[in-house]
C-alpha cells in the first residue's frame, strides 16, 4: 500500500447518510478518520426540493461551499443569497446559515471547513439511514 492511499478517495467508497424525513443527505469524504486530516475536513449535502437544511452555525470554523448542482436561497447571517450551479459560498466562523432549495431537483453541495468543527454530530446518532449515494 502506498504512503497515501487513503488521500484518493473514489466515488461510493463511503457511506452516505439519509435523514429520517428523506429531506437531505450527507457524505463526509476528508477528515481525520477517513484520510487523517487535521485542518480541514469536506464533504457532500444533498438537500431535496421544496426542503430546508437546519440552521446551522459553526463557532470556531469556516465553511466554504460550491454548488455542484441545482438552485436555492441561502440565509446567512442577516442577509438572503440566490445560489445555483458553479457558485460559491464562504460562511465565516461564528455566522448562522441555512439553505432552501427552491428548485425543481436536488441543491447540492461539495462542503469543506477548516478547522473541521468540534460540533458536528454523526449522522448515525441523529437516526440517519445509510443510503446508496
Amino acid at each position: 500500500m502506498a504512503q497515501y492511499d487513503r488521500c484518493v478517495v473514489k466515488p461510493g467508497e463511503l457511506p452516505v447518510w439519509q435523514a429520517p424525513d428523506k429531506s437531505r443527505k450527507v457524505s463526509s469524504l476528508i477528515d481525520k478518520k477517513i484520510c487523517g486530516a487535521q485542518a480541514v475536513s469536506g464533504g457532500m449535502f444533498w438537500l431535496a426540493p421544496g426542503h430546508q437544511s437546519e440552521p446551522d452555525l459553526h463557532p470556531h470554523s469556516e465553511e466554504v461551499y460550491y454548488v455542484v448542482r441545482g438552485k436555492g436561497q441561502l440565509v446567512l447571517g442577516d442577509g438572503e443569497y440566490e445560489v445555483s450551479e458553479g457558485m460559491s459560498v464562504y460562511i465565516p466562523a461564528g455566522v448562522h446559515h441555512q439553505s432552501f432549495n427552491t428548485g425543481d431537483e436536488e441543491l447540492v453541495y461539495f462542503f469543506a471547513f477548516g478547522p473541521p468543527p468540534k460540533e458536528l454530530s454523526k449522522a448515525e446518532e441523529q437516526g440517519w439511514a445509510q443510503v446508496d449515494g
